[in-house]
């Protein structure tokens, strides 16, 4: 099966498709795997795999699977595949396409009104272009029951508050089986533009004329694999010559991006879980609602807007002390650790931000840390802050000013 065969069987095998939200990448590569990896390991860097045991970070060999990100840098768009009436994850779908065309396409899924749009065959299969034909090999699975975990897609190298990584949200099945499919580089429009302006081929290929580009991760329901990624035999991604292969993406020529974009796409994930959860609201008039759901929806759209404020993002304050007054009673701090915990940033200190943000006192019980003098030091991993800073740019541990 092709790209596009396997994500038309995905999209009629489900109970619908949603946008999951917009993934920021800054060092060109991408990892997905049972909860969130450490981030940058010098030592994972320099391995050859998809995937490794390493005793400096502790990833270990077949929970993770990393790769570069299509050609580089860029923003990109996930879409998750719902089973059982949108409460699990049949599959997730993440593309990484030149010049943030389908993530540009897909911000369009930003209000209540625009939830109802087909994201699949009005925003996602219009923009497929070259990738439709690509073919796509089985790396392995990711046992998510075992590490008592949700799927993770994370720039391999991230840092907290500075790159967007995500946990899918209810990407609750036991075993996923994840798949990537390839595009020749030598076909891509970067080579071709690259070639016209003069450029050696060999940049781009890192000297290995055979090199891919990974163009789309897909990860399904391991109980569903055969049918949904039924890939058959492709000779050419068999014989590919892979260790070879990852020593051409170690000294390729990468895109970059000319500036940072985590703080947008968190912010844009807020106003997409946000619209989720005014759709919700709805849905609750209507005793439609499954009212489990309304506590996953509210973690996203607060986390995920409240990491583009905690980067200084103004225009997300807004959203965010909206979102605080309306579940301020469920927002105790058992929540906010786990909306922490979610974002891949430290709970210590956030309490004097969020009073400061919402311009409301927070809620009893939340602060224990106001009358102290602001630190010099970051207590998690001893970074000195700087006189000004709400944050710790070594960890990312919010400070208690």
């Amino acid at each position: 099966m092709s790209l596009l065969e396997t994500i038309v069987a995905l999209n009629n095998s489900c109970d619908g498709a949603g946008l999951a939200g917009h993934i920021n990448v800054e060092t060109g590569s991408i990892e997905v795997s049972t909860g969130l990896m450490p981030g940058r390991c010098e030592a994972c860097i320099q391995h050859l795999g998809f995937s490794r045991n390493c005793a400096e970070c502790g990833r270990k060999k077949d929970t993770h699977y990393s790769f570069p990100s299509g050609a580089g840098d860029g923003v990109y768009a996930g879409i998750s595949f719902y089973s059982q009436q949108g409460t699990t994850v049949l599959g997730s779908l993440w593309l990484f396409d030149d010049s943030n065309k389908i993530a540009t396409a897909t911000s369009a899924i930003n209000s209540l009104e625009a939830l109802s749009r087909d994201i699949v065959g009005d925003l996602v299969l219009p923009h497929l272009g070259d990738f439709k034909e690509i073919p796509g090999l089985v790396l392995g699975e990711l046992d998510l029951e075992a590490a008592n975990e949700l799927l993770a897609v994370q720039d391999q190298n991230w840092e907290p508050l500075d790159d967007a990584v995500m946990l899918v949200p209810f990407s609750s099945c036991d075993r996923y089986t994840v798949a990537l499919f390839f595009q020749p580089v030598v076909d891509s429009a970067p080579a071709k533009v690259y070639r016209a302006a003069g450029g050696d081929e060999t940049n781009m290929t890192g000297g290995f004329p055979e090199s891919l580009y990974p163009r789309a991760l897909v990860i399904v329901d391991s109980t569903r694999a055969d049918e949904l990624l039924n890939l058959g035999y492709n000779e050419s991604l068999i014989s590919h010559d892979w260790s070879r292969q990852f020593s051409a993406w170690n000294t390729a020529l990468q895109y970059s991006n000319v500036n940072p974009n985590g703080a947008q796409c968190a912010l844009f994930n807020g106003r997409l879980w946000n619209a989720v959860l005014e759709r919700q609201k709805a849905f609750d008039q209507n005793q439609r609602a499954i009212p489990e759901l309304n506590e996953n929806y509210f973690i996203d759209a607060f986390g995920w807007t409240l990491q583009a404020s905690l980067n200084g993002l103004t225009e997300a304050d807004a959203l965010l002390s909206s979102l605080y007054e309306d579940h301020r009673e469920s927002l105790d701090d058992e929540t906010l650790a786990e909306i922490c915990r979610i974002r891949g940033f430290q709970y210590s200190g956030l309490e004097k931000f969020l009073a400061e943000v919402t311009r409301n006192a927070p809620k009893k019980g939340l602060n224990t840390l106001l009358s102290k003098p602001a630190p010099k030091y970051c207590p998690q991993c001893g970074n000195s802050f700087s006189e000004s800073a709400k944050f710790c740019q070594e960890c990312g541990s919010a400070r208690a000013l």
